[in-house]
C-alpha cells in the first residue's frame, strides 16, 4: 500500500461496531450485568493489547478479539497535526491555517497568509510584528496596550486590566476561573512538560530548573511547604487570587528571570492560597469559563467584522455566528456598511447574515429585505456576467419555413447540487449526467414560424394554452408568478427583444419587430410532467433559446446557450445550476466540471457508453415515473440559503455529493459496473442527507416493493418526486422488479418509461 498511498504509522480512530464494544468491555471485566471488580472496570490498554489481536496477522489470538473483522479507511490528502504541548498547538494551528496556498480558492473572500500569531475570543490592543512577535496564542483574553510582549507566549484566561507587564521570549500565563470568583494564576514556559520531583534539578518551570525559581527568589522548598519528593504537577505553585489583588508587579515577579528582591512579594506568594496544576483541573469553574469565551467571542465579531477584508468573518458558519451577535448589543449596527465595490459574494454573505440576525431577534421583516436582498445580488450578478454585451435579433426564417428545435432530457447519476450557486462559483462544480431520448423521441421540442403581426404569439402544446406578447412590459413580466409562458418572456428578452438586452435601441416592440418585418409565432411541447426530475424547464429554455437563436441568427454555439440559460434561470428567480442545460443540449453521458469564479462555463468530458447501453438494452437499467412531483424552487432556496450562510453541514454533504461524480466517471471509464451501482447508491444517500424531504413516502413505497432485487436506486433531479433511475441486481430481478411495479402500480400516473441515450443533443434545422 506504501506505494499507493502516503504511510503515517499512527492510530489516531478507531471506528467500533457495537460488537466491538461489547467485545472491548468484556476485557475490562464486563460479564453482562455487573463489573468483575466492585470499583469498576479494569485497565486494559485499547493500543498495546486489543489491537495485536486484530487484523490480518495478529500477534495475538484470542477467539473474542480475532474474530472481529478490521479495516483500514484511507484518508485521502491525510496528514497528522500534532497538539501535545504548547508549542505543538501553535505549530500545528500555523500549519492548517495555511492548509490552502492558492488564494483563488477562498472564494469571495480572499485571505492572508496566517503568520505564527493566533488571537482567538480576545483581543490585544498593541500591535504585532510578523518577525519579533512569533509563535503566540492569545485566547479567551483582553491584553492591553501596556503589556510588552516578545515571542512564544501562550496567554489564556486573562481578564480586562490595566497592569504594566513585560514578559520574556517563552514565558506564558493561564488565569483559570474558580468557583467562588477568584482565579488560579499559572506561570509557566512553553517548554515545560510538568513532571519529574520538585527536588530533581533536572525538573523544568519556567524555562529553568524549579530549583533556581526558588533561589532566585530567596526561597526554598521547605518555606514554601512543599516536599522535594512531589511531582510537580501535584506541587502547589499557583497563586489563587481575586483579582483585585494583582498588578504588574506580582506578575512579573513570577515571571522574570531576575526578579525584584521584594520580601513582600515573597510573602503574597508564601503566605497565600497556592493550587497545583492537578487542583487547577479539578477544581475550574468550567461554566464561567465558557461564559468568559462566550462573551469574548461576542466582543471580538465586531471587529472581524470592522477587518472584514483580511478576516475570516464571512467564511465562518454565519448561522451559529448570528445567534452570537444577536445576544449582543446592537448586533446589526455593529457590522460595516459595505461599500458599492465589494466583492459580490461578500455582499451576499452578509445580507443573510443579517437575515439570520434578524430571525434571532424574532424580526421576520427585517430578515425577508435582507433575504431577498442577498438573492438579487446572486441574480444580478450572475445576469451581469453571463448576459454580456447588448444583442440585436434579425430573422433569417423564410415565410413559408418552421424551425424545429428538440432536445433530450437529462439524467443525473451523480454531483447533482455542487453545480448550483453560489457553491460552484466559491467552490467549482461536478457533475456526471446522461441524455436520453424517451419513446423513441426528444422530448422537448420547440416550433417557431414567422408571422405577419408585430408581436410573438407562444402556445404550449402539452398545456393547451397560448399568449400573444404585444409590448415589451409584456416580456419583461418574466418573474411574475403563475404565468405559464415565464420562460418564453425571459427568452425572448435575452435574445434582445427587450430593451434591458437589446441596448434599448427602439421605442417599442411593435417599432423592433415591424422593422423585421414581423414577428414569431412559437410552440413548445415538454413531453414529461413539471417537476418530474429530468431538468424538463431548464432544458426548454435552453431549447428555446437555441432555437430562436438560430432563427433570429444570432448564433451562439452551445457553450453560450449553456451560460444564457443559467442567466434566464436568475431571471425567473428560480435560481437554478447549469447541469440541466449540459444534460439535455449536449449528447451522451459525460462529466461536467467548473472551477471557481464567477464564470461557470463547464468543461465537458465524455465517457464510454457501452456500460448504460448494454444494462439498457438489457433491461436492468430502469427508468421509472413515480407519479408524484415535486417543484425544486422551494428546495432550491431552503439549500441556498445554507450556502450563503456557509452551513458546514451543507457545505460537507454537497463536497461529498461532488466527489461522487467523479467516483461514477471513473467506474464508467473501467466498465464497472459495480463501481456504478456504488456511486449511484451513495449520491442516493448524500440527497437524502442533504435534503431529508427527498425521500417523500410515495417514493419509499416504490423502493420497498422493489426488495432486494434492487442494486441501487436514485430519485432524479433536485428530490421528492418524478423519476426513478433503477439498477436491478440481474436480468431476473430486472423481470421480476418490473412485474410487481405494473402489477401494483403507485397510482394511476406510475409507469416505466422506455429509454435511450441520446446520440444527438439538442438540434434544430428548419423545413
Amino acid at each position: 500500500m506504501g506505494r499507493e498511498y502516503l504511510f503515517l504509522i499512527d492510530v489516531g480512530v478507531w471506528v467500533l461496531s457495537a460488537r466491538a464494544v461489547r467485545s472491548l468491555v468484556e476485557q475490562c471485566g464486563w460479564n453482562g450485568s455487573a463489573w468483575a471488580d466492585e470499583s469498576g472496570p479494569g485497565f486494559y490498554d485499547l493500543y498495546g493489547e486489543w489491537g495485536l489481536h486484530l487484523g490480518s496477522e495478529p500477534q495475538r489470538v484470542d477467539e473474542r478479539i480475532s474474530g472481529l473483522s478490521t479495516a483500514v479507511a484511507i484518508l485521502p490528502e491525510g496528514a497528522f497535526y500534532h497538539f501535545g504541548s504548547s508549542r505543538d498547538v501553535i505549530e500545528s494551528s500555523y500549519r492548517l491555517q495555511n492548509v490552502v496556498k492558492d488564494q483563488t480558492r477562498y472564494g469571495g473572500v480572499g485571505a492572508d497568509p496566517h503568520p505564527k500569531q493566533f488571537v482567538i475570543n480576545g483581543s490585544y490592543a498593541g500591535s504585532l510584528g510578523r518577525d519579533e512577535n512569533q509563535s503566540l496564542w492569545i485566547e479567551n483574553s483582553h491584553i492591553p496596550e501596556s503589556w510588552t510582549l516578545t515571542s512564544e507566549h501562550v496567554l489564556t484566561g486573562i481578564p480586562p486590566n490595566d497592569w504594566t507587564l513585560a514578559m520574556g521570549p517563552g514565558q506564558c500565563l493561564d488565569f483559570v476561573p474558580l468557583a467562588d470568583g477568584r482565579y488560579g494564576v499559572r506561570a509557566y514556559g512553553i517548554d515545560d512538560a510538568f513532571r519529574g520531583a520538585m527536588g530533581d534539578a533536572e525538573t523544568r518551570w519556567l524555562g529553568g530548573s524549579v530549583g533556581a525559581w526558588f533561589a532566585r527568589r530567596g526561597l526554598d522548598l521547605e518555606a514554601a511547604g512543599i516536599d522535594p519528593a512531589l511531582d510537580i504537577q501535584a506541587a502547589p505553585l499557583f497563586p489563587a487570587v481575586a483579582l483585585n489583588e494583582l498588578n504588574g508587579a506580582r506578575l512579573g515577579w513570577l515571571l522574570d528571570d531576575d526578579p525584584a528582591d521584594d520580601a513582600s512579594l515573597r510573602a503574597w506568594w508564601c503566605d497565600g492560597e497556592r493550587l497545583s496544576a492537578t487542583a487547577l483541573s479539578e477544581q475550574a469553574d468550567l461554566e464561567r469559563l465558557y461564559a468568559m469565551r462566550a462573551s469574548r467571542r461576542r466582543e471580538a465579531l465586531p471587529r472581524m467584522a470592522a477587518n472584514y477584508r483580511r478576516s475570516i468573518l464571512y467564511k465562518l458558519d454565519l448561522m451559529g455566528t448570528a445567534r452570537l451577535m444577536a445576544e449582543g448589543d446592537d448586533p446589526l449596527g455593529a457590522l460595516p456598511t459595505l461599500p458599492a465595490e465589494t466583492p459580490p459574494l461578500v455582499r451576499m454573505h452578509d445580507a443573510m447574515f443579517r437575515a439570520a440576525i434578524c430571525r434571532e431577534q424574532q424580526s421576520e421583516s427585517g430578515a425577508a429585505g435582507y433575504e431577498d436582498a442577498a438573492f438579487a445580488a446572486l441574480r444580478e450578478t450572475i445576469v451581469a456576467a453571463g448576459a454580456g454585451r447588448a444583442v440585436q435579433p434579425g430573422c433569417e426564417l423564410l415565410e413559408d419555413q418552421i424551425a424545429w428545435g428538440r432536445s433530450p432530457i437529462r439524467v443525473d447519476l451523480a454531483g447533482g447540487w455542487s453545480d448550483t450557486p453560489p457553491y460552484c462559483i466559491e467552490h467549482g462544480g461536478a457533475v456526471l449526467n446522461m441524455a436520453l431520448d424517451l419513446n423513441g423521441q426528444p422530448p422537448i421540442q420547440v416550433f417557431v414560424r414567422r408571422c405577419q403581426q408585430p408581436h410573438f404569439i407562444v402556445r404550449s402544446i402539452d398545456l393547451g394554452t397560448d399568449e400573444c406578447l404585444r409590448t415589451y412590459e409584456e416580456i419583461g413580466a418574466y418573474d411574475t408568478l403563475g404565468s405559464s409562458f415565464s420562460i418564453a418572456r425571459a427568452a425572448l428578452a435575452l435574445l434582445g427583444f427587450h430593451p434591458r438586452f437589446n441596448g434599448a435601441c427602439f421605442d417599442s416592440l411593435e417599432q423592433q419587430l415591424t422593422q423585421l418585418g414581423g414577428g414569431l409565432e412559437i410552440s413548445v411541447l415538454a413531453a414529461v410532467p413539471k417537476g418530474s426530475g429530468l431538468g424538463t424547464s431548464s432544458i426548454l429554455a435552453a431549447t428555446l433559446l437555441g432555437t430562436l437563436a438560430d432563427v433570429t441568427g444570432l448564433e451562439w454555439d452551445t457553450y453560450e446557450l449553456i451560460r444564457r440559460t443559467s442567466v434566464l434561470e436568475q431571471l425567473l428567480t428560480g435560481g437554478g445550476g447549469w447541469q440541466d442545460q449540459v444534460g439535455g443540449l449536449l449528447p451522451g453521458i459525460k462529466l461536467a466540471e467548473t472551477q471557481a469564479g464567477i464564470d461557470q462555463t463547464p468543461v465537458v468530458r465524455w465517457l464510454p457508453t457501452a456500460l448504460m447501453e448494454e444494462g439498457i438494452q438489457s433491461g436492468r437499467f430502469l427508468l421509472y415515473y413515480t407519479g408524484i412531483t415535486r417543484v425544486a424552487h422551494g428546495i432550491l432556496g431552503e439549500i441556498v440559503r445554507g450556502l450563503f450562510l456557509n452551513s458546514s453541514a451543507c457545505l460537507e454533504t454537497i463536497g461529498q455529493i461532488r466527489q461522487t461524480a467523479r467516483l461514477a466517471h471513473d467506474a464508467i471509464v473501467r466498465d464497472s459496473e459495480s463501481g456504478l451501482i456504488d456511486a449511484v447508491r451513495r449520491s442516493w444517500r448524500l440527497n437524502q442527507m442533504l435534503d431529508r424531504g427527498t425521500n417523500v413516502p410515495g417514493v419509499a413505497q416504490v423502493i420497498e416493493q422493489c426488495g432486494d432485487d434492487l442494486a441501487a436506486t436514485k430519485l432524479l433531479g433536485a428530490g421528492g418526486g418524478g423519476y426513478l433511475f433503477m439498477i436491478a441486481r440481474d436480468a431476473d430481478a430486472a423481470h421480476r422488479l418490473r412485474r410487481r411495479l405494473e402489477a401494483e402500480p403507485l397510482n394511476d400516473k406510475a409507469r416505466f418509461v422506455e429509454m435511450a441515450l441520446s446520440e444527438t443533443g439538442f438540434q434544430v434545422t428548419r423545413s
